[in-house]
């Protein structure tokens, strides 16, 4: 088995990957986690709401901890008040599955006795969503009408779980596959020229469709 040192001499491209550090010897195609945050903060604008929150059982995911450090500064530009609801340790690894983690017990508590209450809350992933929900309505909270909630991946497989179904940013990954496609063959084509290209590639727009509170 060839050992990884010898992979970097080959052509190679990363993408759906902003959980890892970059890598010097690849190129990197990935979601643009900043104009994740930026559309998030006007669409809740948009939607009338002026308390909002961002909240994140994952603190140490890049890609996480741009959308919400991107989503606050925009709200705050728009005259938003933005609260930040973090775990203190990370959970990458652990969490998974439906049932509430220590992380989202304590997020949950936090958010809930903020004062004042955020109207709105974004969740960078869809699969955090997922273990929100039921976590709220234990506390007699119902998402969609007491707390708007919008996340992040449009994972399917998650939202066709929740009720009702929240707003999802799609990442364009269709768009992401095939730029990272094209990249790869460029890059066949081009050896000599020194890899670590990094291209982003933004979501797409969020349909202003009803379902606020």
């Amino acid at each position: 088995m060839a050992k990884p040192a010898a992979y970097r001499s080959l052509p190679a491209g990363w993408f759906l990957s902003s959980h890892t550090q970059p890598q010097a010897w690849a190129d990197h195609v990935l979601p643009d986690n900043e104009r994740v945050g930026l559309l998030t903060a006007a669409y809740l604008a948009g939607r009338g709401h002026r308390l909002v929150a961002f909240y994140n059982e994952q603190p140490e995911h890049p890609g996480f901890a741009t959308r919400g450090a991107a989503f606050c500064a925009a709200a705050a530009d728009r005259g938003l008040e933005c609260q930040s609801f973090v775990a203190k340790k990370s959970r990458m690894g652990v969490v998974v599955g439906v049932g509430p983690s220590a992380a989202c017990v304590e997020l949950v508590e936090r958010l809930l006795g903020a004062t004042p209450r955020p109207q709105a809350v974004f969740v960078p992933t869809d699969e955090q969503a997922l273990r929100l929900y039921p976590s709220l309505v234990r506390h007699s909270v119902i998402p969609g009408r007491d707390l708007q909630v919008i996340s992040c991946d449009s994972q399917e497989v998650c939202l066709r779980q929740l009720d009702p179904r929240p707003p999802s940013i799609d990442l364009n990954f269709d768009l992401i596959g095939q730029r990272a496609v094209k990249q790869l063959m460029w890059r066949i084509t081009h050896p000599e020229q020194a890899p670590g290209t990094r291209i982003l590639v933004p979501p797409k727009p969020i349909e202003m469709g009803p379902g606020s509170p």
